[in-house]
């Protein structure tokens, strides 16, 4: 799933220092699409998995309404990357 974070807060919440000095310095333009597994984009985006899971490919997105330290770890690992 692709899981859209319009607000690098809901990460940095999550960061510990380094995650967050990364997160500084990775000239983000938000939102960030990060690429998280289903149960990570169902907790962080308020919905359901099976909801999501039926979605099809038109759902493979969905706005990140909370952050998690496992969203946080997948974001900073796609972005040290770039």
């Amino acid at each position: 799933m692709n899981v859209s974070v319009g607000n690098i807060d809901l990460l940095k919440n999550f960061a510990n220092n380094n995650e967050i000095e990364i997160l500084n310095n990775s000239n983000i333009s938000v939102p960030v699409v990060v690429q998280a597994p289903i149960n990570v984009a169902a907790q962080v985006c308020g919905v359901a998995v099976n909801v999501l899971a039926q979605g099809g490919p038109s759902a493979a997105r969905c706005d990140a309404k909370q952050g998690s330290e496992a969203l946080t770890d997948l974001a900073v690992q796609q972005l040290s990357r770039r």
